[in-house]
């Protein structure tokens, strides 16, 4: 029997073979355009990439309304994300926005196998700072995938995937402290901090935990990421030698910049 696609109220994300997918027919619909100009636009990116062909884009076929058989794409979020940016608009950022959310959601809950997170133990007060801290941290990814989007069209989206991400355990909560905290503890603030030191503190310190059967996480910061050590572990290597360490670097890059070259 040929199948029958209508035209989504809603983005249409499904699961398959464990995967969350879309498939390039309801996306066509979606987006206003023509089916074979999706496919078009598929064929395309996979003579670019050739790596995405039957990874990010599966081609499939289907039965049409005259029996005949057509090619679509089912694709990931991976390669929807690169198709999306190919369309326009005012709709086009909403359905991008919509279908990028939902895969989000399909993910959380195959991530999650249906089960619910420990967050649900903490208490209402701390649920909303984890909350906090996760808006923030979403609000950014989002950006990242699509530059500087419209608030009203994001806070939606931003709110349902915040609490997903609660629910699902996709995002924990750790205490610790960042290698540049660590300097700080050493007595190496904002201003006499030279570079690189917090990049010398985390050859050290990383080792030192992974020793004491400790494995550093990592936290988004701004732009990139930091690996978020144990203050105890941190403040105990401190004191073995790694405050001792850390002005000798200190040393050996201040000496660095009284260095002249002369005539031989």
């Amino acid at each position: 029997m040929p199948e029958s696609i209508d035209t989504p109220n809603s983005p249409i994300v499904i699961v398959k073979d464990g995967s969350a997918v879309a498939d390039s027919r309801n996306i066509a619909l979606a987006f206003g355009k023509q089916h074979k100009d999706v496919i078009r636009k598929v064929d395309a990116l996979v003579v670019e990439a050739p790596e995405l062909n039957g990874r990010n884009f599966t081609p499939v076929l289907y039965e049409d309304a005259k029996g005949e058989m057509r090619r679509a794409y089912e694709m990931d979020r991976f390669g929807f994300s690169l198709l999306a940016m190919r369309f326009t608009g005012a709709k086009a950022l909403q359905w991008q926005i919509a279908y990028v959310a939902e895969f989000e959601r399909m993910e959380f809950a195959l991530h999650a196998g249906g089960q619910i997170g420990i967050v649900e133990q903490f208490s209402p007060a701390a649920r909303s700072t984890i909350g906090g801290i996760l808006k923030r941290v979403t609000h950014s990814e989002l950006q990242e995938m699509f530059g500087q989007v419209v608030p009203r069209l994001v806070e939606p989206m931003l709110e349902r995937m915040v609490n997903e991400r609660l629910l699902t355990g996709d995002r924990k909560v750790v205490q610790g402290v960042s290698a540049l905290e660590v300097a700080e503890m050493a007595g190496y603030g904002t201003g006499n901090r030279p570079r690189g030191l917090s990049q010398f503190i985390t050859s050290k310190l990383m080792p030192y935990h992974i020793q004491r059967k400790h494995f550093p996480e990592r936290s988004p910061h701004g732009a990139g990421k930091v690996w978020v050590y144990v203050e105890l572990i941190a403040r105990a290597w401190l004191v073995a030698g790694g405050r001792a360490e850390i002005d000798a670097y200190v040393a050996e890059r201040k000496g660095q910049g009284k260095l002249r070259l002369v005539s031989a």
